[in-house]
């Protein structure tokens, strides 16, 4: 119990009002969260459904040479329209950052790949420390070096 409590403060808090918009309010627990990493220099997507049903979906982009790490965030956007240049990107801000951190943290195990992949036996607790997702939720960060100022 004492360990959980650790590992629970060694997350930064965020402030709701700060937020962005489309994503303040989402009801706790999700009845769905999946994530995808893609590989066109680290693009993340995150999508779900709140208590109350909401729909929610995320891009985190990052491609290969033009941006340095996750700084924008685009809402309710589709991986086309960043990978054209019309979907609406803005900065991540930190409150943001950390409150996507959280999500992970609290529903990784509901994403449809991690599922599967327990359900055909093929994924155990060593292939989650082994992958880079499985590190960086143990070393505490977001995955794929989304720098937090801890």
């Amino acid at each position: 119990m004492l360990g959980c409590l650790w590992w629970s403060a060694r997350w930064p808090s965020y402030d709701e009002a700060k937020v962005h918009p489309k994503l303040r309010g989402l009801a706790h627990p999700f009845q769905g969260f999946g994530m995808d990493y893609l590989t066109d220099g680290g693009t993340i997507i995150m999508s779900g459904k709140d208590r109350a049903g909401r729909v929610f979906k995320v891009i985190l982009p990052n491609r290969m040479g033009e941006i340095q790490g996750y700084q924008l965030i685009v809402v309710d956007g589709t991986y086309a329209g960043v990978k054209s240049g019309t979907a609406l990107q803005e900065p991540l801000n930190s409150d943001t950052r950390y409150m996507l951190a959280r999500f992970i943290r609290d529903y990784w195990e509901m994403d449809p790949n991690y599922v599967e992949a327990k359900a055909q036996g093929v994924l155990t607790w060593r292939d989650l420390v082994d992958c880079p997702l499985g590190q960086s939720l143990l070393r505490n960060k977001f995955p794929l070096c989304l720098d937090f100022d801890w």
